[in-house]
């Protein structure tokens, strides 16, 4: 399944790029965590080969604390674009939550 490769390559490869950024604003913290790798490195060679032009995988580290409650979620994103930087996807993720392809989320 692609999602699990895509989990297992963020796992085995070290990220080529790092963003994190910071926000409170009205008794709500939010820190966002964002990876990038290249995908021809972090995927099985049949799996890069289905997806075509794929160049970019992308990760986000969501927490969001509310009060006494955490949210944290992960996000990971595909991309056809090469050599962006990771704080481009970080805004872009923030912002529009574009290419989303999985989600997870849990309140604690």
């Amino acid at each position: 399944m692609f999602y699990d490769d895509v989990v297992y390559g963020f796992k085995a490869c070290s990220s080529d790029s790092i963003s994190e950024e910071w926000e409170y604003d009205h008794g709500r913290f939010e820190t966002c965590i964002c990876s990038i790798v290249k995908s021809e490195s972090a995927l099985l060679a049949e799996n890069q080969e289905s997806y075509g032009n794929l160049k970019t995988l992308v990760k986000i580290e969501l927490t969001l604390i509310i009060k006494d409650k955490q949210m944290q979620e992960t996000r990971y994103y595909i991309c056809d674009e090469e050599g962006l930087n990771v704080a481009y996807f970080n805004a872009l993720v923030r912002r529009y939550g574009v290419l989303k392809i999985i989600y997870t989320g849990i309140w604690m």
